[in-house]
């Protein structure tokens, strides 16, 4: 049987705390800026984007990456299409 435990993880909250990341995650994106965001797109874009990362990253979870795993990647790809 698989262990489950993630340790990553626990040693990133050791270090950084699970409330301090939410504080600073609330921090970045207000909802006024998700507003912006979402008023600015094509809003069948935006839910196809949703849907593509609701299917991969549950095949990724799967793969017990986490959450924060699946961040990191989308950013590296985030950093691969806007390199300027």
């Amino acid at each position: 049987m698989k262990d489950n435990f993630n340790h990553r993880r626990w040693f990133k909250n050791q270090y950084l705390g699970e409330s301090t990341e939410d504080n600073i995650n609330e921090m970045m994106l207000s909802p006024e800026r998700i507003e912006r965001f979402e008023g600015v797109a094509d809003p069948s874009d935006l839910k196809l984007l949703h849907d593509m990362l609701g299917t991969v990253g549950e095949d990724w979870m799967r793969d017990e990456f986490d959450k924060e795993d699946i961040k990191e990647y989308i950013n590296y790809l985030i950093d691969q299409i806007f390199r300027f």
